[in-house]
């Protein structure tokens, strides 16, 4: 995150601060963001490059419907999973975030995961409330009907505004959630600096924890 005071805008201090912070990284450590269309130029001019997207979803009024997932079922998070929640986040998104996770799920209102009809663990979802809206994310699961399911499950009975941030190539989550009353904001660009490429991810993270998070 870079702030500049407004009255000191314009003055080139935002571009010393993005050198600064860079310089403090190891030559074999990358950094990430996502950029607000403000901040995009001072990005690029620092030596980010735009290699994904995000879509943010927003709903002011979740439309329940009669949704299934073929083989799977959702239940509440309990502490005994928190060690299969940190594993199966680490395959999804390429890096293990067990702090993160740990402080996360104690924020949410609400914490489900997905299981399967031999009682497996196979994804996970948070719903956490901010004072603007309900942030549903991260979503973990095998399919984007089984992330349909749990996002349905964090989603109904709520009736503050929602929002979730999807992975941009997730098509058939898209055209589910807008089903459900969901519609497209905008799609930011997920920039990156260093050498090295994303993650590598099993393509099964659905939706992210949030824009600041990743």
């Amino acid at each position: 995150m870079v702030i500049v005071r407004k009255d000191y805008r314009k003055q080139g201090l935002a571009g010393q601060l993005m050198k600064h912070c860079l310089q403090t990284l190891s030559p074999e450590v990358n950094a990430y963001l996502i950029a607000t269309k403000e901040g995009e130029h001072l990005y690029k001019k620092a030596g980010f490059k735009t290699v994904d997207y995000v879509s943010k979803y927003i709903s002011s009024e979740y439309i329940p419907r009669a949704f299934k997932a073929s083989g799977v079922y959702t239940r509440s998070l309990t502490r005994r999973d928190f060690k299969e929640v940190v594993k199966l986040d680490e395959a999804a998104f390429g890096d293990n975030r067990k702090l993160f996770l740990k402080s996360r799920i104690q924020q949410a209102e609400k914490a489900v995961v997905l299981q399967n009809e031999q009682n497996k663990m196979t994804g996970y979802g948070l719903a956490v409330r901010t004072p603007s809206n309900i942030v549903i994310g991260p979503v973990v699961a095998p399919n984007a009907e089984a992330a349909m399911l749990v996002i349905d499950e964090l989603a109904k009975n709520y009736k503050e505004k929602l929002r979730i941030d999807l992975s941009s190539h997730e098509e058939t989550l898209k055209k589910l959630m807008e089903n459900h009353g969901f519609q497209l904001q905008n799609e930011p660009p997920v920039m990156a600096y260093g050498v090295n490429p994303l993650p590598a991810r099993q393509g099964n993270l659905f939706a992210i924890a949030a824009q600041a998070f990743g």
